[in-house]
C-alpha cells in the first residue's frame, strides 16, 4: 500500500518532467525500483492558501469537541 502511494505523489506532479515514465512507474510497482520519498505534490496549492485557512473561527476552543470534528460544521477545530 506504501508503495502504491508513493507511486501516485510521482504521478500526481504538477510539473509533468517530474512525473515518472510509465515504464519506470511499472518497475516501482513491481518492486524492481527503489522510490525515492516523493516530493508534496499540491505545494503550489499551499502556496495560494491564506495562513489561517485551517483555523476555525470559533471564539471558544473548550467547546469543540475532543476529537475535533464538530457534528454541525465542516471547520477543522484548532485543538
Amino acid at each position: 500500500m506504501e508503495r502504491m502511494c508513493k507511486v501516485a505523489f510521482w504521478c500526481v506532479q504538477q510539473q509533468p518532467e517530474a512525473r515518472p515514465p510509465m515504464g519506470v512507474v511499472v518497475k516501482m510497482l513491481e518492486g524492481e525500483m527503489e522510490i525515492a520519498p516523493p516530493v508534496n505534490p499540491f505545494q503550489h496549492l499551499m502556496a495560494a492558501a491564506p495562513v489561517n485557512m485551517w483555523m476555525a473561527t470559533t471564539s471558544d476552543a473548550n467547546t469543540a469537541p475532543a476529537n475535533g470534528i464538530s457534528d454541525t460544521s465542516n471547520e477543522i477545530v484548532s485543538l
